[in-house]
C-alpha cells in the first residue's frame, strides 16, 4: 500500500481494536472506503468483527473484505451472508501486489462515487 500515497491505511491488531478505530473514525466523520479483515485475528476474529460491523447502523454499508488463507465454501458463504467478499491470500508476492492494487482501485471507485453525489 506504500506505493499508493493517496490512500491512508489504518492497522489494527485484532477485531476489537478495529471496531474501536472505526468508532474513532466515526467521531471524526471520516469512515474508511474499505475494511480488510483477516479471519484468524486474535481477541475478536474476522467473522466476529464482520458481524459487529454489520450490526452497527453507522458501519453496516461499508465495503468489507475477509482476507484469508481459506477458500472453503463455508467461509465464502459466511462472507456472502454478511455482504462481504472473501479473498484468498496469495502465495506469490506479485499476486499480493495485484490484490493490493485492486483494493486501492476499490477505494478510489468509492471515493469518486461519493464525490459525484
Amino acid at each position: 500500500f506504500e506505493k499508493h500515497d493517496d490512500i491512508k491505511v489504518v492497522h489494527s491488531l485484532n477485531g476489537s481494536e478495529a471496531l474501536l478505530a472505526l468508532e474513532g473514525m466515526l467521531q471524526e466523520n471520516c469512515l474508511p472506503c474499505l475494511i480488510i479483515l483477516d479471519i484468524n485475528m486474535p481477541v475478536m476474529n474476522g467473522r466476529e468483527a464482520l458481524q459487529a460491523i454489520r450490526n452497527n447502523p453507522h458501519f453496516s454499508k461499508l465495503k468489507v473484505v475477509l482476507f484469508s488463507t481459506s477458500d472453503s465454501p463455508s467461509d465464502v458463504a459466511f462472507a456472502k451472508s454478511f455482504d462481504a467478499s472473501l479473498i484468498t491470500k496469495p502465495i506469490e508476492y506479485a499476486n499480493l501486489e495485484m490484490i493490493a492494487k485492486a483494493f486501492v482501485d476499490q477505494c478510489n471507485f468509492e471515493i469518486n462515487k461519493l464525490s459525484a453525489n
